[in-house]
């Protein structure tokens, strides 16, 4: 194999690895799925979601001082 191939394949290679490491850099590739609630059959109801928050208040309270982020 004549060396401008062997240079040619090794740019095409060393591009495609930094294209790849960009993409899985920037979450383009992921390694575990980014969907991670669980179903929709499993939520809680919105009677127990109010019960438990009226139960725990002073947490509802602090998680809320913690801003909108949270």
């Amino acid at each position: 194999m004549k060396s401008t191939s062997k240079i040619i394949i090794s740019v095409i290679v060393g591009l495609l690895m930094v294209v790849g490491a960009f993409a899985f850099l920037n979450g383009w590739i992921t390694g575990s799925p980014k969907d991670t609630h669980p179903p929709c059959d499993q939520l809680s109801s919105v009677a127990e979601a109010t019960a438990a928050l009226d139960n725990h208040e002073n947490l509802a309270k602090e998680i809320e001082k913690l801003g909108d982020g949270i």
